[in-house]
């Protein structure tokens, strides 16, 4: 097993952009998700009306290319275990994620 940990940023501070994206994620269970676990949201310093939050969870390793292909179509990053995308590079599981970065424990 391996553990995950997502940061992401959301286009929203509304609570309900963040239980759909929770919902989404508890979903998915073809992917095989274990230990889900959300931060709670916070309001983004940098940007306006924008959210942050961190998720955590483990998965097999032999799932870990299917959880990237969901979320996001493109990732980048010059270690294979701390990966980022966006909405400029990617087309991402959903129009609220603005930002994600991936990082394998």
């Amino acid at each position: 097993m391996q553990k995950i940990i997502i940061h992401m940023l959301l286009n929203s501070e509304e609570e309900t952009v963040y239980e759909h994206i929770k919902q989404i994620l508890k979903n998915q269970t073809a992917i095989e998700i274990q230990d889900l676990s959300f931060s709670p949201m916070r309001p983004y310093a940098k940007i306006a009306d924008y959210a942050e939050l961190a998720i955590s969870l483990r998965i097999q390793e032999e799932r870990l290319e299917d959880l990237k292909t969901f979320l996001a179509s493109y990732w980048q990053g010059e270690d294979a275990e701390d990966i980022e995308t966006d909405q400029i590079m990617a087309d991402l599981f959903d129009s609220h994620v603005y930002y994600m970065n991936l990082q394998v424990l």
